[in-house]
């Protein structure tokens, strides 16, 4: 993609070689006949001359115009993909809270506990979005990365709670105590403080954009 400076580049470019041109072409003129036969060759040449620099100009502003709608875009995509995974962190918040209630208070079936967990796992891998990539620094991809222990492994966990618990689908989950529910209680709430992380660090990221 042509930058700005760029398209102002070869446009300065082609009219010093147009200016070169026509100093060449009267030089030579005016050195080989009368200075009155001289005006009208010049005039001549020069208007021989004027397609051509109009066809010049019309292309330097073609490509400036041409790389304001490139960058524009680009600009547009960036603003889509990050609020797009600002809409999907702050799902994975709620999810991961509402996980965490059901462990914690209780009162939910255990298909429902069983459902969310899958649930997050597989909306956690939409931040996995090449698009997202485009955008998005290194150290934010890093920081994306880092997090998929916790979600790809929290359906495991969660059937592990189940199974020592001999709990079936329909079993209602008791209010949390010091049992079985108390580790993976803990372990989403260290998955909430690094998604509130993840979502002022992409919040800071839409902050810097100028559009």
């Amino acid at each position: 993609m042509t930058t700005e400076k760029e398209t102002y580049a070869i446009g300065v470019v082609l009219a010093g070689v147009t200016c070169f041109a026509l100093g060449i072409s009267f030089g030579a003129s005016f050195l080989g006949q009368a200075n009155g036969k001289n005006w009208i060759d010049f005039l001549s040449m020069l208007g021989s001359w004027v397609p051509g620099i109009g066809a010049l100009i019309a292309v330097v502003v073609a490509l400036t115009i041409a790389d304001r709608q490139a960058k524009n875009e680009h600009d547009q995509d960036a603003i889509r993909c990050i609020h797009h995974a600002l809409a999907v962190i702050n799902d994975l918040r709620g999810r991961v809270r509402s996980v965490k209630l059901m462990l914690t208070e209780g009162g939910r079936p255990v298909l429902a506990l069983t459902k969310n967990a899958a649930a997050i796992e597989r909306r956690y891998e939409s931040l996995y979005d090449r698009e997202i990539y485009r955008h998005a620094p290194g150290e934010l991809v890093d920081l994306i990365t880092s997090l998929s222990g916790s979600f790809f492994g929290l359906s495991v966990l969660v059937d592990g709670v189940v199974a020592q618990g001999n709990l079936t689908p329909q079993t209602i989950l008791p209010k949390i105590s010091s049992g079985n529910s108390a580790p993976l209680a803990n372990t989403l709430s260290m998955l909430e403080g690094k998604l509130d992380t993840l979502f002022d660090e992409f919040v800071k990221i839409r902050e810097k954009m100028s559009y």
